[in-house]
């Protein structure tokens, strides 16, 4: 997927196993042995840092960053809204049960769907 950048990382940095494929800028969750892509309404705990193939070890950034990922086609963002992962990887308005990733702080008509948004795994809710 690789459709995040991070822009400024105040956080931890730790080595993962890779249960499956992962590029630079994945959203990332924490399985019992290892981390894979996020999906659609998962729990984020941090994005990757460096690539690996299943098996490989990857190192995943992790805390509180600012990060810039691109928006679901005909989602329009402001500033303050949450954002939350839909099943293509990209951002989206979420649904009931989803986890928000964060909140919007920045948004850009001209970067074609980009927002910046501040994560916080600490801040996270979950939709009801």
């Amino acid at each position: 997927m690789a459709d995040f950048r991070v822009i400024g990382h105040a956080g931890e940095t730790h080595t993962a196993k890779a249960l499956a494929t992962i590029a630079v800028g994945d959203a990332l969750k924490y399985g019992a042995n290892g981390v894979t892509p996020a999906g659609d309404g998962d729990q984020v705990d941090g994005f990757a840092a460096t690539a690996g193939s299943t098996g490989s070890y990857v190192t995943v950034l992790r805390g509180s960053m600012r990060v810039i990922g691109s928006a679901a086609t005909g989602v329009n963002f402001a500033v303050g809204d949450q954002v939350y992962l839909d099943a293509s990887g990209k951002l989206d308005t979420g649904s009931i049960g989803n986890v928000s990733l964060g909140t919007v702080v920045g948004t850009d008509p001209e970067t074609a769907g980009f927002v910046e948004f501040l994560f916080d795994p600490l801040a996270s809710f979950t939709q009801s």
